[in-house]
């Protein structure tokens, strides 16, 4: 069994009662998805107003998810709203991540070695965050797994820290910390009622088991939704 110092983050924010619910529970990081396209869009000045009473409460990190935006933006955003981390999820290069003044977690869509050759090529990144692809995951699960593996392994040879997101439900969190020990775990639709608004019961369930897992204990997961 792989060692459990895992960080745990919840992703897509768009309402207090959720942040607040998520940093009760023990999250370690909450995300504010800024890109207009996504469904989980937060204005920063509403996202502000949260992050203000949030970090009142505790020192949960908080991190803001861009897609292919202007660098002025994404830095204007990251000050203003004073973020631990800028999370990157388009075809940002090496030039525009080392202009970011603090940590960068790059996300990538593994497959097809592009996990690999990540590693190497983002040297300015403190993180790379391996996006499951969601529809391969559910029709073949197990090559899916397999490839992740292969990816997960050659990641903790290398320097980087690891994030694993993409639709991660209960089975998948166990099967992964039973491997491996990546960096955090990125949870995101599989604890919503609907995208940007979080389910409390998905919510507390997978973050109990996640705990019961980091902690050592052994359990067996049985699906009730």
């Amino acid at each position: 069994m792989a060692h459990k110092n895992v960080q745990i983050k919840i992703c897509g924010i768009t309402r207090l009662e959720d942040a607040a619910l998520a940093q009760e529970q023990g999250c370690d990081l909450l995300g504010f998805i800024f890109t207009r396209q996504s469904p989980r869009f937060i204005e920063p000045q509403n996202a502000a107003s949260i992050i203000e009473i949030i970090k009142q409460k505790g020192s949960v990190k908080i991190a803001g998810v861009f897609k292919d935006q202007p660098l002025e933006e994404v830095l204007s955003i990251a000050e203003a709203l004073d973020l631990d981390y800028v999370q990157l999820h388009g075809e940002e290069d090496e030039n525009y991540i080392a202009r970011i003044d603090r940590p960068v977690i790059k996300a990538i869509v593994y497959g097809n070695g592009e996990g690999k050759k990540a590693l190497a090529r983002y040297r300015s990144c403190s993180t790379i965050l391996l996006d499951l692809p969601k529809q391969k995951m559910a029709v073949d699960k197990v090559t899916a797994r397999k490839e992740l593996e292969v990816i997960l392994a050659e990641a903790e040879q290398s320097d980087k820290r690891l994030m694993v997101a993409g639709g991660l439900d209960a089975d998948s969190i166990l099967y992964l910390l039973n491997k491996f020990s990546p960096w955090a775990i990125d949870l995101c639709s599989k604890v919503e009622s609907k995208p940007g608004i979080k389910d409390r019961a998905k919510l507390i369930e997978l973050l109990h088991l996640f705990q019961s897992i980091s902690k050592g204990e052994e359990k067996t997961y049985v699906n009730q939704h």
